[in-house]
């Protein structure tokens, strides 16, 4: 509507890793593939590095944001 004010969350895009959330990590290291569940330290668009903390031993890494959820590490 004319005159309305525009709130800017509404123009910006959703992140695809949102701090706090269980997102999907797939470490590839040559031929060795594993696939664990982290959780996200930092909000991220594809493409950003991304803090995560391994939910089973706490420690924390980087990786880098590929889709909604999904990070990869190499």
């Amino acid at each position: 509507y004319p005159g309305t004010i525009i709130d800017l969350t509404y123009l910006s895009k959703p992140y695809q890793v949102k701090r706090g959330q269980i997102v999907e990590v797939l470490f590839i290291r040559g031929a060795i593939t594993i696939r664990l569940k982290a959780q996200a330290l930092n909000n991220g668009f594809y493409g950003d590095v991304v803090e995560l903390k391994n939910l089973k031993s706490g420690k924390k890494f980087s990786g880098i944001v590929k889709d909604y959820g999904f990070v990869i590490v190499r």
